[in-house]
């Protein structure tokens, strides 16, 4: 296989990763390695960079933006149907997401408090994907169009 002789940028999470010179695609990347194995990847990973394409941006962009407007929908109307609970299960400690039903506290109070709490933590993640997508569109506008980066062959 030839060296990469270029780098590119995620259009996803923004690393600046190798361009396969055959496929002009970035190298897989944003997984860790566990028992011999890699175990999960960026979406951006076998992807154009965003030097050259940005629909994969724009898409995941977009697909935050229809998150974050569920989220802010659900937080308005305190539309919660399931709430994040901690148990300790046979292996430590484990987040379950249950129904009212499912609730092991039978006390109206405790089910407002797991509300609220779930609502603070949906107005967080509505306010963190808010800034995911801030940097998704500052990275197209920044580097879209712009040439793939040279690599310093010594070092590659």
């Amino acid at each position: 296989m030839a060296k990469a002789t270029h780098n590119g940028i995620c259009q996803v999470c923004g690393a600046l990763q190798a361009v396969n010179p055959k496929t002009g695609k970035l190298a897989n990347h944003g997984y860790s390695v566990m028992w011999h194995s890699q175990h999960g990847t960026c979406p951006g990973s076998r992807q154009l960079p965003i030097q050259v394409s940005s629909d994969l941006a724009e898409k995941t962009a977009k697909g935050l933006e229809e998150k974050i407007n569920q989220l802010r929908h659900d937080v308005e109307h305190e539309e919660i149907t399931k709430v994040k609970v901690t148990r300790r299960g046979p292996w430590g400690r484990e987040e379950l997401m249950v129904t009212r039903e499912e609730f092991k506290d039978p006390s109206d109070f405790a089910w407002a408090e797991a509300c609220q709490r779930t609502l603070r933590e949906m107005t967080f993640r509505a306010d963190l994907y808010e800034q995911c997508v801030e940097q998704i569109k500052s990275r197209i506008e920044k580097y879209h169009g712009q040439s793939l980066i040279q690599r310093d062959q010594e070092a590659a």
